[in-house]
């Protein structure tokens, strides 16, 4: 079995969120810092993981790293990897102040002739909606482009 000093830990998060740790012998970080940086799989000696795919790598972090040469290979892919890490948290941040609308659907402001004004999220390739209070038929109006409702960015409908 191999020494608990020469192994290092790297902690993962993948774009989808989800977050991983794995053990890695000093070749090992050697080689995932290669193939992270080529973007090529990469497929550890050791290990109960098949291989990782950098491109679907959010962020990775080696926190017991303590050797002056790997931290120099590292340093230039740590940057880009903390500039990929700031662009990922950024929209994070903004969504926690939106509310959460499902893939494929977005928020209409509705405004009738009846002077019924109101905000429904439905499938966003819609084109015709009627009125809940009169029945009338409504148009998605195109020229007025994205309009804010209180669920965000949306689309107008009106007659």
């Amino acid at each position: 079995m191999m020494d608990k000093e020469q192994n290092y830990e790297l902690n993962y998060r993948l774009k989808s969120g989800m977050t991983t740790k794995i053990e890695l012998t000093k070749d090992d970080v050697l080689v995932w810092l290669e193939c992270f940086k080529n973007n090529q799989r990469f497929v550890p000696k050791h290990g109960s993981i098949l291989g990782i795919n950098p491109d679907l790598v959010a962020s990775f972090n080696i926190p017991s790293l303590k050797d002056h040469d790997i931290k120099e290979q590292l340093s230039p892919i740590i940057e880009s990897n903390k500039m990929v890490e700031d662009s990922i948290e950024q929209p994070k941040k903004q969504e926690t102040n939106t509310f959460n609308i499902p893939e494929g659907k977005a928020p209409f402001k509705i405004v009738c002739q009846c002077k019924a004004r109101y905000v429904v999220t439905t499938y966003d390739t819609i084109t015709t909606f009627k009125c809940k209070y009169c029945g009338r038929e409504l148009y998605r109006i195109y020229e007025k482009g994205i309009v804010e409702t209180r669920f965000g960015p949306g689309y107008l409908l009106s007659n």
